[in-house]
This record gives structure tokens, C-alpha cells and sequence, in this order.
């Protein structure tokens, strides 16, 4: 028959692995995919070294240990290998008392089926080792050198050896500088409860244990012989945590416990107590909340509160409590608690034109008060509306907030301000908006406006009432302020240019996205003549005064200009006006080339002769309204390629070629302000 203490140890060490599972299955995984072949080893403060292996060795293989200092040879120091235990009995030998845990924790009873779960399931095996020596010696983990090398760095190597004792060519080694001691302390212990339910915290080195030794925690009450562990056998360490919270229930309340923590490292060996944390243990648990409370107004000065009686088994009473606008905080309106049966309570001390809220308190026998109620509320009414606030004022601040100033009426029955705001410029059909969310007790307040701004170039009618909590409301003050539109609106976008029929351009833009705007300007800002398409936004020659073309409405935005002149290039500005006549940056169109949609007529009766060994040329004048010159092109053949050899006035209808000879071809061709060329007809051979 198992102990009851050793029961209690059980179902301790069961939560503890249910709680560690997730961690050292991480921890497991985590091993097996770095490497098996690690050796970790702890000294103990009497001198005897415990050195680990992390290996899965399996069933029959066993291990040599041998060791050696820096510098030295390996020497052997067992005589035996050291193989894990053979089967379920003798496993059972092995581990004496720690059995029963191993029993809950694996689920299985027989001793070789305790055996083989924990030979195959790793992290079972993990955390068994961890906490038990003797479990890791049974299991083959362990090897304990009773005569080490301290103080010095020593290499420990385990040579894998099969059942024949042959080595398998597998060898775990690890080097250690091994000095005798015990765990650190843990440090800044403190506890608290709810009831027998207590919760204790405490800092550690949130290091692995197989870097200092470390694997668990036990939680005592009191020090010395007579101290009582709490956790056996213990909380398991958890990689990377450096605080460490534990959950323990105590069996007596109103006592005083004194609890500290010790460290526990693989070897079984403890650190010494931590701090001692000395905690009240007492009733705190506060009954369940009252429900159902409500409140009726008997008579013009009487409410009677009522409430569902408590079924707690250990309250005592309750206490009531009572607010109003006028007290920021809910108030005892009763001396010494109501007896738990008694449900009904008859509040005399109200007020006209007030709003009263009340709830009430569960209260136990050591003193512990439940959560609030549900607030129950009822206006005693008075039928005379508050007085009015006079002396309104509204002014606008820089930023376009506003400022709101008045001087409050004298009356009893006040609950808060009633702040309106609305449009009246322009003209609009909104309604009065109550701008204040929140209660308001002062006589000022900063309109922030319509969504953190108030738009320009508006004016608004503010509005300022007194709300009683009887729900009546006094006459409204109101006072008017405008706010300015200085912004200048957005520029139009997308201005395009395209040429018309005869003498003109046509302008086209995309509307400001500001709605504010009023009116479009249109100006002319550079007229180059000749064909300019190398002109570009950047480099065109601007007019020293611009020209007006025209302006617009906002809902019309095309306009034409019809002064321009063919052969000329031209650019344009377009800036978007608002009502208070702000104007945004321009928008530039590109330069546009107005280019003639005629070719001048062809030249005619061209004659060249030979005179004084040069080539004059005649021919007959153009009828052309935009001609700018002629063209004189020289060829070989009246067939071949032309080279232009001169240009002349559009008034000028003849041309000396001094370097002309006889038999040479030549063409004329009229040239307009457009850069458009007159047909070719035949050309013309010089004669003596």
C-alpha cells in the first residue's frame, strides 16, 4: 500500500510533468536534432562529480568511462562497463522509492512496463533524469565519479561499448572545470493568495540546466527540520525563463506561512533557502456580486431600493452606496451593514432635480466585500428648467479652433452643458449638431471642429444650454463667428492645348479639387514666332507681361483664344480663384506650335540666265497672306537632289548665283510663317 505522503508526491510530480511536457518536449527535439553526443557534468559540494549523457544508447550497450586532465593521458576509471538496468525488476531495485512517481507518470503498473516506456519515450526520460539520479543511473545516463579531478580543467570521455563489451565506435565527450559547491539561491521571492490558493514568484538564471547543473525548484514553508516541502519533487527549470510562478493551495487560512525556494541540481543536492517571504493567509475571496437591484421613487423625497438576497452561506449584510452629479464618487449611506435577509432600504435624504445612482455590496463575516451591483438610477424631478448661461462668447483662435466663453445661471438641478454648433454660411439645411460628448461642468471649451478642423471660409452659429438630471433643459444662448478662408485652393490639373480651325487655341483643364473655388484665370504667358518645337516648360522665353485670355466659372473650364497668329509657338497658365480671391499656384501647359493648315502656292515662271559668269534668277511673286520667303534650290539634273543654296525675303522675287554655271538646275519654293513649303513643279535650266 502506497504512503499518503508518497501519494501526495505523486499526484505533485504528475501536474509537474503535465505542466514541463510542452517544455521538454521542445527540449527533446531540440537535443535530438543539435546532437545526441553531448556529456554535461555537476560536482557536488562534498567532492563527487555526476557526469550525464544526453545519448540514446538503447537496451544493451553499455559504457567505459575514461578521464584525463589538459595536457595528460586517458586513463579508465571503471572497471566495469556501465550499462543501463537489464529489465522491469531490477530497474525497480535500482530506483527504490521514486518508483511509485514513475508509475503515475508513465500510466503503467508493472515494473517492466515502467521500464520500457521510459527506456523508449524520451521526454518521460528526460525529465525522470533530470529529477532523479537514481532514475538516470538505472537508465544508463549517469555515471558518478566518487574521486574526481577538482578545481582544474578535466576531459571525461564515455567509450560506447556493445553487450560483448566491444566498442561501437561511438565515443561522448565533454571537457569541464569542475568546482565543488551547491546551486545559487533564488532570488526576490514573493507570494500572494486568494484564499487557500496561493501563487508564489521568484527570479532565476534562466540558463539551461545542463550548463549549471539546475533542474527544478521546491517551495518550503518554514526552515530547519521542521520546514514543509510543498512542491516534491519538485518545479522543473525552464530554459530561458528567468521568473518562475507556481500555484500551491495551503491547508489552513488565517495563519502566517513563511515561504521560501530552494534550487535543486541533478545530483539531488539543494541550494541553500532563499529569502524568507512571510504571507498572511486569510479569507480575501469577497462574495458573489448582489443582483437585481432596483429603485422606485415612493413619494417626491422617498426611494425605495430593493434587491435579491444574497445565497452566499457566509454573508453577513450588505452595504449600500449612492451617487449624484455633484459627487464624483459613489458614497455609504449606511452606517453599519443591512442584515443578509434584510433586501429593502427606503433612501429619505433625496433631493428635487436630482439623478441618484445607487448599488450595493455583498459583506462576509471576515470583512471581504463583493464586486458592485448593477447601478440602479432614478431622477427626482423638479418641473422648473435650470437657468440660462448669459454673457456668450465665440472667437476664433489661429488655428482655426474656437473659443467658447459664457457665465452659468444659478440653479440647483445641473447635470451639464448642452454645446450646438451649425452652418448658416453659406446657406445650408443642417440642423443644430450638440458637439459636446462628454459631461462638461465648466463654462469653456475649445471647439476642435469636424474631424480636428473646421472649414474656411464659413460661418457658424454656436449654441450653449443647461441640461438638468431631471432632464429639463433652460433656453439656448447662441453667439456667431466666421472663419476666414485663407488657404489658397489647389491648382487645376491636367491642362491641355490643342490647335483650332484658322487662327486660334483651344485651352482645356481638369477642375481644382478644392471646393472653394469661384472662378478659373486664364493667361497667356509666352509667344515665340518661328517654329519653336525645342521650347519647352523649362526653357520657354516668358512675355514680361502676360496676357489675359480670359476666366471662367468654376463649372466651366474651356476657353478659346482666338489672337494668336500662325507660326508662332504659345504657352499658358490657368490658377484656380476662391471667393475670398486667394489664387493657387499655376499649372504651366507645354508650349504649342500654331502651325498654318495651308501650304502657300506653288512659284511660277522661274527663268535663269547666264550673265557675267553668274546665274540670275526671277521668277514670279507668291499670293500667299502668312508668306515668310523663298527657298532657292541648285541641282545637276532636273531629276537628282537639290541643295538649298539660298533664302530671300517674302518681297524680293529675284537671286544672283555667283557661283552658278550654265547647264545647272535650279527650283523655288515659297516658305509661310508655318514653315509649310509650296509644292515642287519642274525646275528650271540655266541658259546663256
Amino acid at each position: 500500500m502506497i504512503k499518503p505522503k508518497i501519494i501526495r508526491k505523486i499526484a505533485v510530480f504528475f501536474i509537474l510533468l503535465l505542466y514541463a511536457g510542452a517544455i521538454s518536449t521542445e527540449i527533446s527535439s531540440a537535443r535530438q536534432s543539435e546532437s545526441t553526443d553531448k556529456l554535461f557534468a555537476v560536482a557536488t559540494e562534498e567532492g563527487a562529480v555526476y557526469v550525464y549523457h544526453s545519448a540514446n544508447l538503447g537496451f544493451i550497450n553499455g559504457f567505459i568511462v575514461e578521464r584525463r586532465q589538459r595536457g595528460g593521458e586517458w586513463q579508465q576509471i571503471t572497471e566495469e562497463p556501465v550499462y543501463p538496468a537489464n529489465g522491469g525488476s531490477e530497474f525497480e531495485f535500482m530506483v527504490e522509492d521514486q518508483f511509485p512517481y514513475l508509475q503515475e507518470a508513465t500510466g503503467k503498473q508493472m515494473s517492466q512496463e515502467v521500464y520500457l516506456t521510459l527506456m523508449t519515450r524520451r521526454t518521460l526520460n528526460s525529465i525522470a533524469t533530470s529529477v532523479f539520479p537514481e532514475v538516470a543511473g538505472a537508465l544508463g545516463n549517469l555515471y558518478v565519479d566518487e574521486n574526481p579531478v577538482l578545481n582544474q580543467q578535466v576531459e571525461y570521455r564515455f567509450v560506447v561499448v556493445n553487450s560483448n563489451r566491444q566498442p561501437t565506435g561511438k565515443v561522448l565527450s565533454g571537457e569541464f572545470n569542475l568546482v565543488p559547491g551547491r546551486p545559487s539561491v533564488p532570488e526576490n521571492v514573493q507570494a500572494t493568495n486568494q484564499g487557500k490558493d496561493v501563487q508564489i514568484i521568484w527570479n532565476y538564471s534562466d540558463l539551461d540546466y545542463t550548463e549549471d547543473g539546475v533542474s527544478r525548484f521546491i517551495i518550503y514553508d518554514g526552515t530547519g527540520e521542521s520546514r514543509e516541502a510543498y512542491t516534491e519533487p519538485g518545479i522543473l527549470r525552464v530554459e530561458g525563463e528567468s521568473e518562475i510562478s507556481h500555484s500551491i493551495s495551503v491547508d489552513q487560512l488565517n495563519r502566517t506561512y513563511n515561504f521560501n525556494v530552494v534550487a535543486v541540481d541533478l545530483t539531488g543536492q539543494e541550494s541553500e533557502p532563499s529569502e524568507t517571504f512571510s504571507l498572511q493567509v486569510t479569507d480575501n475571496i469577497p462574495p458573489e456580486q448582489v443582483t437585481g437591484v432596483r429603485s422606485i421613487l415612493v413619494e417626491n423625497d422617498l426611494v425605495e431600493l430593493s434587491w435579491n438576497v444574497s445565497t452566499e452561506p457566509k454573508s453577513v449584510g450588505y452595504n449600500l452606496y449612492r451617487t449624484t452629479a455633484e459627487v464624483d464618487e459613489f458614497q455609504s449611506i449606511t452606517e453599519e451593514p443591512l442584515d443578509v435577509l434584510e433586501n429593502v432600504y427606503r433612501d429619505s435624504t433625496v433631493l428635487g432635480s436630482n439623478h441618484y445612482r445607487y448599488y450595493i455590496t455583498a459583506v462576509d463575516d471576515a470583512g471581504n466585500e463583493s464586486e458592485p451591483s448593477n447601478i440602479s438610477s432614478i431622477i427626482v424631478e423638479e418641473f422648473l428648467p435650470p437657468e440660462p448661461v448669459s454673457n456668450l462668447q465665440v472667437s476664433r483662435l489661429e488655428d482655426n479652433r474656437v473659443s467658447l466663453e459664457w457665465a452659468p445661471g444659478e440653479t440647483a438641478d445641473f447635470n451639464t452643458y448642452v454645446l450646438l454648433r451649425k452652418k448658416i454660411q453659406p446657406a445650408s439645411n443642417e440642423a443644430f449638431t450638440q458637439i459636446n460628448r462628454e459631461r462638461i461642468k465648466s463654462e469653456s471649451f475649445i471647439d476642435e471642429g469636424i474631424g480636428d478642423e473646421l472649414p474656411e471660409g464659413v460661418t457658424f452659429r454656436y449654441g450653449v444650454a443647461v441640461s438638468g438630471f431631471s432632464g429639463l433643459q433652460s433656453d439656448t444662448l447662441f453667439a456667431d463667428v466666421h472663419i476666414p478662408l485663407t488657404t489658397p485652393p489647389e491648382p487645376p490639373v491636367d491642362l491641355i492645348l490643342r490647335r483650332g480651325d484658322g487662327n486660334l487655341i483651344n485651352i482645356a483643364w481638369s477642375a481644382s479639387p478644392s471646393p472653394t473655388v469661384t472662378t478659373y484665370q486664364v493667361l497667356r504667358i509666352s509667344e515665340l514666332s518661328g517654329d519653336q518645337t525645342e521650347t519647352t516648360v523649362e526653357n520657354v522665353e516668358r512675355l514680361e507681361e502676360p496676357v489675359l485670355v480670359g476666366e471662367t466659372g468654376r463649372g466651366n473650364r474651356f476657353l478659346r483664344d482666338d489672337t494668336v497668329e500662325k507660326g508662332f509657338s504659345y504657352q499658358y497658365q490657368v490658377t484656380a480663384v476662391d471667393s475670398a480671391g486667394n489664387s493657387s499656384e499655376p499649372t504651366l501647359s507645354d508650349p504649342i506650335f500654331n502651325r498654318s493648315g495651308t501650304i502657300p502656292g506653288a512659284v511660277r515662271n522661274l527663268q535663269a540666265r547666264n550673265m557675267d559668269d553668274q546665274i540670275h534668277l526671277r521668277w514670279e511673286q507668291v499670293s500667299s497672306p502668312d508668306l515668310n520667303a523663298y527657298h532657292i534650290y541648285r541641282g545637276q539634273i532636273p531629276t537628282g537632289r537639290m541643295e538649298l543654296i539660298g533664302e530671300v525675303r517674302p518681297d524680293t522675287v529675284n537671286w544672283v548665283d555667283e557661283e552658278g554655271k550654265p547647264g545647272n538646275w535650279y527650283l523655288v519654293r515659297a516658305v509661310d510663317t508655318s514653315g509649310n513649303l509650296s509644292q515642287k513643279i519642274r525646275p528650271t535650266q540655266a541658259v546663256d
